[in-house]
C-alpha cells in the first residue's frame, strides 16, 4: 500500500497482501530516537528480533493483534472499529 493521506485517509491498495507493524509505539523522528528501527521500520527481518514481536497463530482471525497480518483481516479490524464508533464501513471505497 501507499498511504498518500492519514487525514482524510487515502491510501492505494491491492486486494490482498501483508500489513506489516512496528513493534514499538511509533514518534516522530528526532535525533534521540532516529537509531530506533522497530519503530521505525516495518521490515520483518527486523522487526522479529523485536520482544515486542507478536506471531500469528491464525493470520485470518479478525482478532488477530500480529506484527505481520492479511490485508484482509485489517480491513475486517477496521469495519469493526467503525461499526463500534457508530460508523459505516466502505471497503469499496478503498479501492476505487
Amino acid at each position: 500500500a501507499v498511504v498518500t493521506s492519514i487525514d482524510p485517509l487515502e491510501a492505494y491498495l491491492c486486494r490482498e497482501g501483508l500489513a506489516r507493524f512496528c513493534t514499538t509505539k511509533y514518534e516522530a523522528p528526532t535525533a534521540a530516537n532516529a537509531g530506533q528501527h522497530y519503530m521505525h521500520l516495518t521490515n520483518f527481518s527486523v522487526n522479529k528480533k523485536s520482544a515486542g514481536f507478536v506471531k500469528a497463530n491464525d493470520p485470518w482471525n479478525p482478532m488477530s493483534e500480529a506484527s505481520k497480518r492479511p490485508l484482509s483481516t485489517l480491513l475486517r479490524q477496521i469495519e469493526a472499529e467503525q461499526i463500534a464508533a457508530g460508523k459505516t464501513f466502505d471497503e469499496a471505497a478503498f479501492y476505487t
